[in-house]
């Protein structure tokens, strides 16, 4: 397991929301009934809402991705729901069968609060990004989207992972405006295998 950027999470508590992914994703294959977690089981800060992501990979191979920035539930049932959405209900990806589990890697994202980015230009934010590795968000209208920080095993170029916000905003690759909001944002990281 690897741990970085802890931040205001310990690796106890960070190691909770680790265990609770692991337990929502393997649920799906068990006869019994879905379990949540109980928060008030939980450190209180674990209870509060809290922006998180989830990635799932196998081989270092991505296979599935929930993220949710602005939850309105807490960070246990925020990381419980996502990893469920990240193993079975990313429509880029075939839902996970039984057999990959013992290959799963799970990374775990606990989103720090946003920052505004005040760009007047593309060029500028590619400038930013090639010295910050963080994730951003976008917002034109009604239309939002999301991206996480580079994967250290997957690095994408700035205008890629531009272009891919753009994209999951539902915005054309040359959209850039004076009305958009753009921030952008870091994460606490843990990591792990599925099955220990």
């Amino acid at each position: 397991m690897r741990e970085m950027g802890f931040n205001d999470y310990h690796k106890g508590e960070l190691t909770q929301l680790l265990d609770i992914a692991r337990h929502a994703i393997e649920e799906h294959f068990s006869p019994l009934l879905p379990q949540q977690p109980k928060p008030f089981f939980y450190h209180k800060k674990l209870q509060q809402p809290t922006g998180c992501g989830i990635r799932l990979s196998v081989n270092k191979k991505l296979v599935g991705e929930s993220i949710q920035p602005h939850p309105r539930d807490s960070l246990i049932m925020a990381i419980y729901n996502g990893a469920k959405r990240s193993a079975y209900q990313d429509h880029r990806f075939m839902p996970l069968h039984q057999e990959l589990l013992s290959t799963l890697d799970i990374e775990l994202l606990i989103i720090h609060p946003m920052q505004p980015l005040d760009f007047s230009s593309e060029i500028e934010l590619i400038t930013h990004l090639e010295h910050h590795n963080q994730g951003l968000w976008i917002k034109e209208g009604r239309q939002e989207g999301y991206v996480l920080p580079n994967l250290t095993s997957q690095t994408q170029t700035p205008l890629t992972r531009i272009q891919q916000l753009k994209a999951k905003a539902g915005l054309t690759k040359q959209h850039w405006s004076t009305t958009q909001k753009l921030c952008g944002f870091m994460t606490s990281t843990i990591q792990g295998k599925l099955r220990l």
